[in-house]
């Protein structure tokens, strides 16, 4: 069975499917724009377009689309209910494109299903990834991550701040001392402007570091939407708020220690081989010295 010559229950069929990731995909695409610029959702909601565009190409040119908008409000759902139209139709002998469009629209109710799981991480949980990722990057530096931890520093620096901007104090009295963080914003925005415009200069971000960043960023979305009527008024709270405040800090400390040494080491790795290289020339310019001296 070719695409032309789909018949008129499968050309229904996909015209539903169509009509399923459509309304899919304007879930997904608002769900992005809540989560901010660097929300994960945003892939998701790409990926549902171009599945919902392949479906669009198989159908008939005379084929229409209108029909009832899909009920619901979930995405995976939505999806799930397209794999299972497209299970139906999706027979031996049934054209290879659908058969791929099967297939894709399978792979994004998993990634639906994951991102959701993601998406539903408590303040707490964010954080306490944030903290083990801040570990990883220590124990696995290279010369090679410390231009990208520089890169990304910064960013990571902001979201903490954005983040300890809207926590609710520990005690209901001033706080006494400096703000810490207030330092270590101008400090992270400080290596930002110099990656910049001078060494290691524009480039990949680590990948690591910006997932910690984006952590931090729907933390404090979290914490902003439902955390503002949280206030130090017995143990527990106090505990609480004190623990999240000591996990971000901690965060920054450890990112901090773990981009300097991977600088350090990519410091070190440009010495060894300006060093090389250095020696490599001289080498070169001794022989020539010498090969002009047996000449003349």
């Amino acid at each position: 069975m070719g695409i032309e010559q789909m018949d008129t229950e499968v050309v229904e069929t996909v015209a539903g499917v169509v009509r399923l990731l459509r309304r899919a995909a304007d879930l997904a695409w608002m769900q992005a724009d809540a989560g901010g610029p660097r929300s994960s959702r945003q892939l998701l909601a790409l990926a549902i377009d171009s599945a919902a565009d392949e479906a669009s190409s198989l159908l008939p040119r005379r084929a229409g689309l209108d029909g009832p908008t899909p009920v619901g409000d979930n995405p995976a759902e939505l999806l799930a209910s397209a794999e299972q139209l497209l299970r139906q139709i999706c027979v031996e002998g049934a054209p290879s494109r659908l058969l791929g469009l099967r297939a894709l629209v399978a792979q994004l109710v998993w990634e639906a299903n994951t991102s959701a799981a993601r998406e539903r991480r408590t303040v707490g949980e964010l954080l306490a990834d944030s903290d083990a990722l801040t570990r990883e990057t220590l124990l696995d530096v290279t010369p090679s991550h410390g231009p990208g931890m520089v890169r990304a520093w910064g960013e990571v620096v902001q979201s903490a701040a954005q983040l300890w901007a809207v926590l609710p104090p520990v005690s209901l009295a001033a706080p006494s001392g400096p703000d810490l963080m207030v330092r270590l914003r101008g400090l992270g925005e400080g290596i930002g402007r110099s990656s910049v415009g001078h060494r290691p200069g524009p480039g990949p971000k680590d990948q690591r570091l910006l997932e910690i960043a984006d952590n931090l960023l729907r933390a404090r979305n979290l914490v902003e939407r439902y955390g503002q009527d949280v206030q130090p008024t017995d143990a527990e709270a106090r505990a609480d708020i004190a623990a999240a405040r000591a996990r971000v800090m901690h965060t920054l400390y450890v990112g901090a220690h773990g981009t300097a040494v991977a600088l350090r080491e990519y410091a070190n790795d440009l010495r060894d081989r300006l060093r090389v290289d250095s020696r490599r020339r001289l080498a070169h310019r001794i022989a020539a010295d010498r090969s002009r001296d047996r000449g003349s």
